[in-house]
């Protein structure tokens, strides 16, 4: 089993090759499509209409990994 920094490497490995095969893909997009983070969840009051991401700090990185790798199949 890989460690965490080596698995995080991984993923920023991933991210990099599809940020150069997306050009015209916004971060968030890349970040959200290709499972990197999970959808964003939406938030509306009479003050405030926006998404936000979900936050996954408890997720280890091999999680992540395997949503990229399985996203970009």
């Amino acid at each position: 089993m890989k460690n965490r920094q080596e698995i995080n490497q991984k993923i920023v490995y991933e991210l990099s090759k599809l940020v150069n095969k997306y050009p015209d893909l916004r971060f968030g997009q890349i970040l959200s499509n290709f499972g990197f983070i999970e959808q964003t969840n939406h938030f509306e009051d009479d003050y405030h209409d926006y998404d936000y991401w979900k936050d996954e700090f408890y997720i280890e990185p091999e999680e992540i990994l395997e949503r990229i790798q399985k996203a970009i199949k």
